[in-house]
């Protein structure tokens, strides 16, 4: 019996990831997260690209801004690239801890944030990790937390105390290891025995787990989806931090942390299937932030045709009546 006939005998077939699990969220004719913002912490020097790859990505989604907490070089290309979409605060490296300005927005919008892309492990992120979890959690701002900020709470023994926080992780399947044996755990081979392992690991820590993979696998500790939409070719550079970026724009769209991730894996997924035709493996994860907009087009345009097609169905005579 193939995988996929495990899944749907155990779970049914609504455990596979579907057009149903995005529509809502992207109506047509509708102006999106207005009021919301995303604040992305993470860069570096030496990886300038991971964090304005996910900014890019929340752009794409349809967020009218993305707030930018990075070292000087990474403000400084993100501003050239799309100065119309970036808000940037610069770490202040003598003493590495969040910005002041940013508490001053959480009056002012609906904020949700991400933490990790591009950091590099040193004395200086531990501070601005730890720093900026203590502020967010505070302030009750719903958290991504990805890549490089992963090791580190796991490193610095963070898991327990964030347990029951509106947290989201995306661990790749080393870093899934990773937290699994500083917990004295071990993620089974088998791939059935696996989602139970991450259904329980997520009901135990209280926080949503997006277990990347070649079949992603999402759960809040009581539902679980699983991801068949992508191609091998997003096992490349950045297609990560642009998948961070995307669920944690659908988590300004929704209060649901769950259905976000839900949505912003089948995204990418999709905008995978669609690049793959095109570019081969030329593949370069920039060319996912073009077919992401081109899925939600169509997505969106097929949306709009059936709210018409069902419009006109219902009509009676006496509605067009003057």
């Amino acid at each position: 019996m193939s995988t996929l006939s495990k899944l749907y005998q155990k779970y049914g077939n609504k455990i596979i990831t579907s057009s149903d699990d995005i529509s809502e969220l992207l109506i047509p004719n509708r102006r999106k997260r207005e009021i919301s913002r995303v604040i992305m912490i993470g860069g570096s020097e030496k990886y300038c690209g991971a964090l304005i790859m996910s900014g890019l990505a929340g752009l794409r989604n349809g967020m009218h801004g993305v707030v930018l907490i990075a070292p000087e070089n990474v403000c400084n290309v993100a501003n050239t690239i799309m100065p119309s979409g970036f808000m940037t605060f610069k770490i202040d490296k003598s003493t590495s801890n969040v910005p002041e300005g940013i508490k001053s927005l959480f009056a002012k919008w609906k904020t949700r944030a991400l933490i990790g892309p591009g950091m590099e492990k040193n004395e200086n992120t531990i501070i601005l990790v730890k720093s900026s979890l203590d502020v967010l959690i505070k302030n009750k701002i719903p958290i991504l937390i990805d890549a490089n900020a992963l090791d580190i709470i796991i490193e610095e023994k963070l898991l327990k105390s964030l347990k029951n926080k509106d947290i989201v992780l995306t661990p790749n399947e080393k870093e899934l290891n990773n937290i699994s044996e500083s917990l004295g755990l071990k993620v089974p081979q088998d791939f059935i025995e696996k989602i139970e392992f991450v259904k329980k690991l997520s009901k135990d820590l209280g926080m949503v787990i997006c277990a990347k993979g070649r079949r992603d696998i999402i759960t809040d500790g009581k539902r679980v989806k699983i991801t068949y939409a992508g191609d091998p070719i997003m096992s490349t550079a950045n297609c990560g931090d642009i998948l961070s970026g995307l669920i944690v724009s659908f988590m300004a769209e929704t209060d649901d942390l769950f259905e976000a991730c839900v949505a912003g894996t089948f995204l990418a997924g999709r905008a995978g299937n669609l690049s793959f035709p095109r570019k081969g493996y030329s593949f370069v994860a920039y060319d996912l932030l073009e077919d992401i907009s081109e899925f939600i087009r169509m997505a969106s345009a097929q949306t709009l045709i059936d709210e018409i097609r069902l419009s006109k169905e219902s009509f009676k005579q006496a509605d067009l009546e003057l």
